[in-house]
C-alpha cells in the first residue's frame, strides 16, 4: 500500500485488494515481489498523481499494455495471469475478507 500511495498518490485500505500474487521479484533478483490489483473508480483514476519513478507514466487500455512491444515483457505475463484468473474466479488461497494479505 506505501507502493501505491508512492507510485500514484493513492491512499487506499488494503481490503480493497482484489488479487494479489507473489512472483519472483526482478529488482533484486532473489526476493519475492508482489502484483496487486485493485477496482478503481473514476475518481480515484482522476486523483492519479504519479510519482517520480519511471521514465514516462501514463496509464493505458489494458489491451494496448499487453501488446505494447516495448512493454516490460514479465509484467506483461503477471497480468496475462491476473485476467487469466479474474476470467475463471480464481482467487488467491491466501487472502479472504477476513484475513491479513500480509501477516
Amino acid at each position: 500500500m506505501r507502493e501505491l500511495h508512492e507510485e500514484f498518490g493513492l491512499d487506499l485500505p488494503e481490503h480493497r485488494i482484489i488479487w494479489a500474487q507473489p512472483f519472483p521479484s526482478m529488482h533484486p533478483p532473489g526476493r519475492t515481489g508482489w502484483l496487486l490489483a485493485l477496482h478503481l473508480d473514476a475518481s480515484e483514476v482522476a486523483a492519479i498523481s504519479f510519482g517520480d519513478e519511471g521514465r514516462d507514466p501514463q496509464l493505458l487500455d489494458i489491451g494496448v499494455f499487453l501488446s505494447a512491444p516495448d512493454a516490460v515483457a514479465p509484467l506483461q505475463d503477471r497480468v496475462r495471469r491476473l485476467l487469466a484468473d479474474q476470467a475463471d474466479g480464481t482467487v488467491p488461497g491466501y487472502h479472504t475478507g477476513k484475513t491479513s494479505l500480509f501477516p
